[in-house]
């Protein structure tokens, strides 16, 4: 497998998901939200052209759990870092589970 691809696809989504929370901070339909929408799209479409091309080559039932737990704890670090968002113990604790589930799957 390509990792880096596969990396590079991660880091595609759980970006267009950050720019969509900046996004939902301002005025709906301006300049800026509309730039915000236009690149969270062309990062979405191209995580999904990732996915689509790392599915010909692994199993749905590896790549899927993976790549599905590497966004939410790339989003969950970034709601942290770029919005002042709260780390709980429970959302430390679901991002392991998920990190865990991740490693049995692909073992």
């Amino acid at each position: 497998m390509n990792w880096l691809l596969l990396i590079c696809g991660i880091l595609f989504s759980a970006s267009a998901q950050l720019l969509l929370k900046q996004g939902a901070r301002l005025k709906l339909w301006s300049a800026s939200w509309i730039a915000l929408a236009g690149g969270a799209a062309l990062l979405y479409a191209l995580s999904f052209a990732v996915y689509a091309w790392v599915l010909r080559k692994q199993d749905i039932s590896k790549i899927s759990p993976l790549m599905g737990s590497a966004v939410i704890a790339l989003v969950v670090l970034g709601g942290v870092f770029l919005f002042g968002e709260t780390l709980s113990l429970r959302r430390i604790a679901g991002v392991l589970l998920a990190c865990a589930a991740v490693a049995l799957l692909a073992g």
